[in-house]
């Protein structure tokens, strides 16, 4: 079966290019048509061992197209028609074709338990839900993915200019590399291993959260409670917005990044920062175990457990927890604090050039 012929011809689009990732899907050679025109001259020099046609087409309808291949070729013929007009079934039939299939036809779980698959150039759309599950070897390339829950438990993908809205995509989908691609999406590839993103630009809530093993470059994300629980990640020359990032991470690394929002890096285990922007965040690394080389400002660091941070300058340092035992080291004081019991805790010292905290 493998080198059947089936001609698609379909002026939506979104429909043409389904019918054709399905039928390659099955190791079918798909000749994909938008128009009657470039159909009838493939019909011309190609044999095909079956024709999908829809009936109402822009430069000719699909009757016309089925009578003309009934002139010359006996292969099977399915015409896609509108949902409850059984005169076009009729007519189709006394014509010529074998079938009729409705439109809309809606294919909610499509590619489960899928390997090779092969997706390029098409448009899954919101009516998809739970695409793609269960399937390795994936390749998706200049495509839009839509629909909620998509690509679940899968391996050994690529992702490819492509732009995603989904809601829960990516969830436990391992070895995954994403270049050059946007996403619209809350809880995104939550629960994930072996992840390299590129280029990736990311808007929705609850991205990144429980994923090991990670390296993103260049992205630009827009997301609130990212990366958190996350495991030995790494991000370099990105921007991170939004509140609360990293809370309960273990082993991130963040290389040359801008991280805008509130309270940053609570509760983190080997956290390292290396020549980061920090804007508009306050209360940072709170109980946090860091190394961190800040190059903006920061309003204020809340109880640092142990490391060291260098900064320019901090708005406020608070240092109220005994168990807070980071060294603090800053170019300029800006205001005091309230600090502990002593008096001095939680106070930057030192000269004007140089305040640090230290236990």
């Amino acid at each position: 079966m493998t080198n059947c012929k089936i001609l698609v011809l379909d002026d939506e689009h979104d429909i043409a290019d389904l019918l054709k990732v399905y039928l390659q899907n099955e190791n079918y050679i798909a000749y994909k048509f938008y128009s009657a025109t470039e159909a009838l001259a493939c019909i011309e020099q190609e044999d095909f061992d079956l024709a999908i046609l829809d009936i109402m087409l822009p430069d000719m309808n699909g009757f016309s197209i089925c009578q003309k291949i009934r002139e010359k070729h006996t292969y099977p013929i399915i015409m896609l028609t509108a949902k409850d007009e059984e005169t076009d079934n009729i007519t189709g039939l006394t014509l010529g074709a074998d079938d009729y299939v409705t439109k809309p036809f809606r294919p909610l779980y499509p590619f489960w338990h899928d390997h090779g698959l092969k997706i390029d150039h098409t448009e899954l759309t919101e009516l998809s839900r739970a695409a793609l599950w269960y399937s390795d070897h994936i390749e998706i390339t200049e495509s839009k993915l839509h629909g909620i829950k998509a690509l679940r438990e899968c391996r050994d993908i690529l992702i490819e200019s492509c732009h995603i809205i989904s809601p829960e995509f990516g969830w436990s989908a391992n070895n995954t590399v994403m270049r050059k691609s946007s996403a619209e999406g809350e809880c995104f590839f939550m629960r994930s291993q072996n992840l390299d993103f590129s280029q990736v630009t990311l808007k929705g809530k609850y991205s990144f959260q429980y994923i090991e093993d990670a390296v993103f470059d260049q992205g630009q994300f827009d997301t609130k409670d990212a990366f958190w629980h996350a495991k030995n990640v790494t991000v370099k020359d990105s921007v991170i917005k939004g509140e609360y990032l990293a809370w309960y991470s273990d082993g991130l690394t963040l290389v040359n990044c801008k991280i805008i929002g509130t309270q940053p890096f609570r509760y983190c285990r080997n956290l390292k920062l290396i020549d980061c922007e920090m804007t508009d965040t306050d209360l940072a690394f709170e109980k946090s175990d860091v190394e961190a080389t800040v190059l903006t400002p920061v309003i204020s660091i809340k109880n640092p457990r142990s490391g060291s941070i260098r900064v320019p300058s901090v708005g406020c340092l608070i240092m109220d927890d005994e168990e807070a035992k980071a060294s603090i080291i800053a170019l300029e004081r800006e205001r005091k604090c309230m600090g502990g019991n002593d008096g001095n805790k939680g106070i930057y010292r030192g000269n004007e050039n140089r305040v640090a905290h230290n236990h």
